[in-house]
């Protein structure tokens, strides 16, 4: 009985990576990084599945003195052995302020910055209704229920017992 290899795509797995570039490249020279690294996946024998531009954000410390990166998020499906050329290639692109890939689970679903952000904004606004709620709950005063006579239990009375004769 022989083993019949798989296909390739289904050697493949899911990733995603962010890369943080350098701000001060301008659009085309991070266009053109960008590019790089697509190209990079697919002839490696990948697949780029989607692409996320997050722009330019602040950073939450300095990175080779740059305050701000931009962002940038890829999903693409690649065989498993091939990812340490691309991990070497971020990790070499003197351009990158810091990068990172992931290996996703079969069943992760993509969500694009814009849908993060539209969660966000449906989430607060649930929250401040919930807050103008408990807001109206302090101020109007508490229901009173009507007290209920307390139920008196009748002491049982134990009947004399007949005596033989």
């Amino acid at each position: 009985m022989t083993k019949e290899k798989p296909s390739e795509m289904e050697e493949q797995n899911k990733y995603e990576t962010m890369v943080i570039l350098d701000p001060n490249l301008g659009a085309e020279e991070t266009a053109k990084k960008v590019q790089e690294i697509k190209d990079l996946i697919v002839s490696s024998g990948g697949e780029v599945t989607h692409e996320d531009d997050w722009g330019a954000r602040d950073l939450a410390y300095k990175l080779r003195g740059n305050k701000e990166g931009y962002y940038y998020v890829l999903n693409f499906t690649l065989d498993p052995s091939k990812i340490k050329k691309l991990v070497k290639h971020m990790k070499l692109e003197k351009h990158a302020l810091r990068s990172l890939i992931i290996k996703l689970d079969a069943h992760y679903r993509v969500k694009t910055l814009k849908q993060y952000e539209e969660e966000a904004v449906v989430a607060e606004a649930e929250e401040k209704k919930k807050k103008e709620e408990e807001e109206k709950e302090k101020g109007r005063p508490k229901e009173r229920k009507t007290p209920q006579p307390k139920k008196i239990k009748k002491p049982v009375v134990e009947e004399p017992k007949e005596e033989e004769k």
